[in-house]
């Protein structure tokens, strides 16, 4: 079975991983931790157990 690499890059925080074996798209929605995010990019990954790092951005939401 295949893994994907999900980072949701947060402002001033550490980089959190995920793994998930649902290949995301580029441009796609994931709901992660109930909120929505924009799967931004997609690079190799170092891992040795995913085949491709997806990198996420948190979608900002209307009322900001």
């Amino acid at each position: 079975m295949a893994l994907y690499e999900i980072v949701p890059r947060r402002p001033d925080q550490y980089e959190e991983i995920r793994f998930t074996d649902h290949e995301p798209k580029v441009g796609s929605t994931l709901v992660i931790d109930n909120r929505p995010w924009t799967v931004v990019k997609a690079d190799g990954s170092e891992h040795p157990i995913a085949r491709t790092r997806y990198i996420c951005l948190l979608q900002e939401s209307a009322d900001h």
